[in-house]
């Protein structure tokens, strides 16, 4: 991931404001940062512990998820998380790289930031049990929300995969993701 010394977090801005903007003004400050590449997020571990609490929480027992897959056959020859174990790490990954962007995104205006779903999710490779992950967003669209005081947005989200053993970086999931940050 191409970082700036922004995307690296050494920005000096706090995201505080002394005046309070409008909504308009905000909405300006977001439209600045249509089609940027907003960042990366921090690698994430997943370990066979966090696949295993999952599958019990989500009742997905499939044995591809389960320690010793790679040697009871697994297509991807080893034991792999599921796609919507990956999935779930985006709000994570997402505040992590949104604090980057603390003044443009007005964020001690913040009253809620909603999930409005995805447009598209797909999940284009494995990952492996013990490998890492991380989010690289870019910001496709902004508006004013339905909601009062509101920005609705939808970032596109491809989710990398680092291997464990060889250090190679691959794409494993591409999402369209939908939202609405309401202001106070």
């Amino acid at each position: 991931c191409n970082q700036t010394a922004r995307n690296n977090g050494c920005s000096a801005d706090t995201g505080k404001s002394k005046a309070k903007r409008s909504i308009d003004e905000i909405e300006k400050l977001w439209m600045q940062l249509t089609g940027q590449d907003l960042g990366c997020s921090s690698w994430i571990k997943l370990t066979q512990k966090e696949l295993d609490i999952f599958s019990n929480l989500t009742r997905d027992h499939n044995w591809i998820h389960k320690a010793g897959a790679g040697k009871k056959g697994s297509p991807f020859q080893d034991t792999i998380a599921h796609g919507l174990l990956t999935l779930s790490f985006l709000s994570a990954m997402v505040y992590e790289v949104n604090a980057k962007y603390a003044n443009e995104m007005s964020l001690t205006q913040i009253k809620s930031m909603v999930n409005y779903g995805f447009d598209k999710i797909r999940f284009i490779g494995p990952v492996l049990v013990d490998n890492k992950i991380r989010g690289k967003f870019k910001l496709k669209s902004v508006g004013k929300g339905n909601k009062t005081n509101s920005i609705r947005f939808i970032f596109d989200v491809i989710v990398e995969t680092m291997n464990k053993e060889t250090g190679q970086i691959t794409n494993v999931m591409y999402a369209e993701w939908c939202g609405l940050t309401i202001y106070r």
